[in-house]
């Protein structure tokens, strides 16, 4: 009976230290995707001045191809002053903006 509360309890303790990776519970350890993450915002909104094409084409009806396009003009004419400057992108008009002004930023 010892033998069994012991394994019980030796399976237990491994369970709860096997890394976040393997699907156990939070080792400490920050992975690549926590990371991109916070490079996103800690508001959760996607800051368009630094945000890759990956994390633009997230955002409601900007594709990879469009989001390509806001990186284009980000680095034609500098970083956006307004959200609302994102409509100087072509293909972004009063819609499109009206779809994802809740989810970006420029700070």
């Amino acid at each position: 009976m010892k033998r069994i509360v012991v394994l019980i309890f030796l399976v237990a303790l491994s369970i709860t230290v096997v890394p976040a990776s393997w699907g156990g519970f939070y080792s400490g350890v920050v992975c690549a995707e926590e990371m991109q993450a916070a490079e996103v915002g800690a508001s959760g909104l996607i800051n368009i001045n630094k945000a890759s094409a990956e994390d633009l084409a997230t955002l409601k009806g900007i594709g990879p191809s469009l989001a390509e396009d806001i990186i284009a003009y980000r680095a034609e004419n500098g970083p956006f002053a307004a959200t609302e400057d994102i409509q100087k992108v072509q293909g972004i008009g009063e819609k499109k903006y009206e779809a994802i002004k809740n989810f970006i930023t420029v700070e």
